[in-house]
């Protein structure tokens, strides 16, 4: 019994790597473009492939745990927090701008600064 979890662990992480490789591609790609152009899109993308990230390397953890995984996990919360205030702002910008008519309303003023 031993043996075949000690094998589908050993598949699983075949798998997995890839599948790991291919989210931190994603992520730096993402944080390139994000560096030469930051889009209220761009942001979103970022954001969900360090979610997407950091879920496999939680099942890296389950699988390893000796790897030593708590720093990264550390850096990604301190990357995600001021990408997910400005999400925040992007959404809001987004409902204000969509619910009031730009021609007829005291806001003008705050909308074009925001902008």
């Amino acid at each position: 019994m031993v043996n075949l979890i000690q094998i589908e662990e050993r598949r699983l992480k075949k798998i997995l790597i890839p599948q790991l490789r291919k989210a931190w591609r994603k992520f730096r790609g993402h944080v390139r473009d994000i560096r030469k152009k930051p889009t209220p899109d761009g942001v979103h993308d970022l954001r969900v492939s360090i979610r997407r990230l950091r879920a496999l390397v939680t099942v890296f953890e389950e699988l390893m745990p000796d790897l030593a995984v708590r720093s990264f996990h550390q850096q990604m919360r301190r990357i995600m927090k001021p990408f997910g205030d400005i999400r925040d702002l992007h959404v809001q910008f987004d409902l204000l701008s969509s619910s009031v008519r730009r021609n007829e309303t005291f806001l003008n003023p705050m909308l074009k600064a925001l902008e």
